[in-house]
């Protein structure tokens, strides 16, 4: 099936509830930068990244063995690059339904590097599902990373 061009999508006002990989946005969207396929997965870059180098991990089968697949694909992502150095630890994580910040219905893992002083908070993913929501908006709930204040 090919990639075709669809409506402009804007992180938390969009809603994308597929019933395939294939009719999933980021398979029909040629703008997202996929990174790199096998059978089951698909690696994109997140278009609206919380930093440098934060991907999606997409099985292409809603089954919990694909998932698990796609989770350990961004567990060993995180791992290879800790060890070239080119992150100093890494998040993994999904957001499932609505209330925990999905905007599409289509399981994907997001994998988020982090370096050391990329925030002023300590707790791991307490804090970096500040990165998804929409009322970190003062200074005290905000995450600094790397410059980049949300």
């Amino acid at each position: 099936m090919p990639r075709k061009i669809v409506k402009k999508w804007e992180p938390h006002k969009s809603v994308d509830r597929p019933s395939s990989y294939e009719t999933s946005i980021w398979y029909r969207d040629k703008e997202n930068t996929l990174v790199r396929e096998t059978d089951n997965i698909a690696i994109y870059k997140d278009k609206y990244p919380a930093c440098d180098g934060h991907l999606l991990f997409i099985p292409k089968i809603d089954q919990p063995r694909f998932v698990g697949e796609a989770m350990a694909e961004a567990y060993y992502h995180g791992q290879t690059q800790m060890e070239q150095g080119k992150c100093d630890g890494f998040n993994v994580g999904m957001n499932i339904n609505e209330v925990a910040g999905q905007s599409v219905f289509w399981p994907h893992i997001h994998f988020i590097p982090r370096h050391k002083g990329d925030s002023t908070k300590i707790g791991g993913m307490r804090y970096a599902c500040l990165l998804y929501t929409s009322d970190a908006a003062d200074e005290e709930d905000s995450v600094d990373l790397g410059g980049r204040r949300i």
